[in-house]
C-alpha cells in the first residue's frame, strides 16, 4: 500500500487586519513543509538534532529568535541539509478591504488556509495535512470538516487534516521556524531582505504564493527613452502574469493548474532569483512533478501550458537556455530570434513546396488555396 505524503503547517502573523493596532503583525504567512515518506524518519531526526543544538530543551520556535540574524542564519543553514521541500504562502493585510468577512478571525482562517489545503488536495491525492493547533477543540474540529467538505475533491481521495500541539511535533517547528523567517523578513527595517531568504530557500522552494497578487514597482528613469520601454514590457508582462495566476488559481482543469504552477514559478523566480536567468525546461517539468503533475511530457508541457499561456496574453520569452518572463526589449527580441529560426526556414519549404506544385500543376493545384491558410500566402 502507498504511503502517503505529509504537509507539516504552521504560520507566522496574526489575521487581524488592522495593521496599526500595536503588535499587530503586517503579513500573515504559512509554511506548509512537504515530506515524502521515504524521507520522513531522516527528516524528523535531523530537526530533533537541530533543536537540541540551537535550542537545548525547549522547542524550535521563530519568535525566540526575533531579529537576531546571526542567530537565525545559522539555525537555516542546519535545516536547509534535510530532506524537505516548503510551500509559502505570503499575505498582504493591507490589500485586503477591512470590511469584508475576513475581518473576522474565524473566516480568516478558514479562507487562507483552506484555499492552500485545497491546492496540495487537488495535487496529492494521499497527502495528510497536520497543522499546529488554533484555538478552541471546538473550532478545530469545524475547520477540519469544513476542509473535507470543501477542499478535499471526492471521496476516493485518501487526504485528511488533523492537528497538533507543536511541542510534540518537530516538523511543526520547522514550518514554524520557516514562516518566520519570511514573515521577519518582511518586517520593515529588517535586517535581511525577504529576497535573500528566498534565494537561499530556492532548492526547497515548490512554490512561493503573495496574496492579493503583488507587482512590486521596477521602474528606472523615464528620462531614458530605451529604459522606460523595458519599463513598459516588465510591467505589462508581470501585471498579465499576476492577472492570469488570479483568475485561474482555483481552476479544477488539470492543464490550466499545471499552467499556473508554471507561471507561478517563472513569476517568483523573475521577481525574487534573478531577472535575467532563464528557468530550464527540466526545472519546469519538476515543479510540475512536485506539484502533482506527474509524468507530464515535455510535449503535453509545451503544447499545454507555454503554448496556451501565450494564446491567451500571457508573454513568456524563451531562448535555449529555457522560459522567463521577459522584463527588457532585448528579452523579447531574443525571442523573436529564436521564433524567426524555425518559422523562416518553415515557411521558406513551404514556398517551395507550393511553387513546385503550381508549376507542375500549372496553376491547377494550390496547396494555400484554403481561406484559412491566406495569411500564410501573405
Amino acid at each position: 500500500m502507498q504511503q502517503p505524503v505529509f504537509a507539516f503547517v504552521d504560520e507566522y502573523g496574526d489575521p487581524n487586519l488592522f495593521t496599526e493596532v500595536p503588535g499587530t503583525t503586517d503579513h500573515y504567512v504559512i509554511a506548509a513543509v512537504m515530506v515524502e515518506p521515504a524521507e520522513y524518519k531522516e527528516l524528523d531526526a535531523g530537526v530533533e538534532r537541530a533543536r537540541k543544538r540551537h535550542f537545548q530543551t525547549g522547542e524550535i520556535k521563530s519568535s525566540k529568535v526575533g531579529s537576531n540574524w546571526t542567530r537565525r542564519s545559522r539555525i537555516l543553514d542546519d535545516l536547509l541539509e534535510l530532506p524537505f521541500r516548503v510551500h509559502l504562502v505570503v499575505i498582504h493585510k493591507d490589500r485586503i478591504h477591512r470590511d469584508s468577512g475576513l475581518q473576522f478571525k474565524r473566516s480568516f482562517l478558514k479562507y487562507i488556509h483552506g484555499a492552500l489545503y485545497r491546492r496540495l488536495f487537488l495535487s496529492i491525492n494521499d497527502l495528510r495535512v497536520i497543522a499546529d493547533e488554533h484555538g478552541s477543540r471546538e473550532f478545530m474540529e469545524g475547520f477540519r470538516e469544513y476542509v473535507r467538505r470543501q477542499h478535499i475533491p471526492n471521496l476516493f481521495y485518501d487526504a485528511d487534516v488533523w492537528f497538533e500541539n507543536s511541542q510534540v511535533q518537530p516538523l511543526i517547528q520547522l514550518a514554524d521556524f520557516l514562516a518566520g523567517t519570511v514573515g521577519h523578513a518582511l518586517r520593515p527595517g529588517a535586517g535581511v531582505p525577504v529576497d535573500e531568504i528566498l534565494k537561499r530557500l530556492d532548492s526547497r522552494l515548490l512554490t512561493f504564493v503573495e496574496w492579493p497578487p503583488v507587482v512590486r514597482p521596477f521602474y528606472t528613469s523615464a528620462r531614458d527613452p530605451d529604459r522606460a520601454l523595458d519599463d513598459l514590457v516588465r510591467e505589462y508582462s508581470f501585471n498579465r502574469a499576476a492577472a492570469f495566476i488570479s483568475e485561474n488559481e482555483d481552476s479544477d482543469d488539470f492543464a490550466t493548474r499545471c499552467q499556473v504552477e508554471v507561471l507561478r514559478h517563472l513569476h517568483f523566480f523573475c521577481q525574487f532569483i534573478d531577472e535575467h536567468e532563464y528557468v530550464q525546461a527540466q526545472r519546469l517539468l519538476t515543479v510540475l512533478e512536485n506539484s502533482g503533475g506527474k509524468g507530464v511530457s515535455e510535449h503535453f508541457f509545451r503544447s499545454q501550458v507555454i503554448a496556451v499561456l501565450r494564446d491567451k496574453g500571457v508573454l513568456i520569452a524563451s531562448s535555449p537556455s529555457g522560459y522567463k518572463i521577459p522584463v527588457t526589449v532585448a528579452d523579447m527580441h531574443r525571442f523573436v530570434e529564436q521564433a524567426n529560426q524555425v518559422i523562416g526556414p518553415m515557411l521558406y519549404r513551404l514556398n517551395l513546396a507550393r511553387d513546385a506544385l503550381m508549376t507542375t500543376s500549372n496553376g491547377r493545384l494550390d496547396i494555400l488555396e484554403a481561406p484559412e491558410l491566406r495569411h500564410l500566402v501573405r
